[in-house]
């Protein structure tokens, strides 16, 4: 927001009327390529048969992306021409009811958001036991 006030002032001074506008991505093909290329490894998608069962008091899939989304509802972590939002951590989850399937290196993220919104959800992860020790 600074940075968006800095650049308004910045042309006020020099009489430079700026304006936003929309322009639909099929005439913007450039831009709206990145939105809709998903080459990301750690997008995954759990089969549907095993993991619907758990979600039938869930609205919105909080780590999704328009092909792996298993709810209408979905935020994706960038840009994406489908998502209800963009960077799920940065919305207040309480009043979601939500499913999590995040990249592992997020879950810590979300155990956190879950305490700070004090909110409920249904959350896919590895288990970790660590009492067992690596032998080599």
């Amino acid at each position: 927001m600074s940075l968006t006030l800095e650049i308004w002032n910045w042309c006020l001074h020099r009489d430079i009327l700026i304006s936003a506008q929309h322009v639909p991505g099929k005439e913007n093909a450039i831009a709206d390529q990145g939105s809709r290329t998903i080459l990301d490894s750690s997008d995954w998608l759990r089969d549907p048969k095993v993991i619907t069962p758990f979600l039938t008091n869930c609205n919105t899939d909080l780590f999704a992306s328009c092909l792996t989304a298993q709810l209408s509802q979905y935020i994706s972590w960038r840009p994406d021409p489908g998502a209800f939002h963009i960077d799920a951590p940065t919305l207040h989850w309480n009043s979601l009811k939500g499913y999590a399937f995040p990249p592992f290196n997020l879950i810590p993220v979300v155990l956190n958001k879950v305490i700070q919104d004090n909110t409920d959800l249904v959350l896919v992860a590895p288990i970790c036991d660590l009492s067992r020790k690596n032998v080599h």
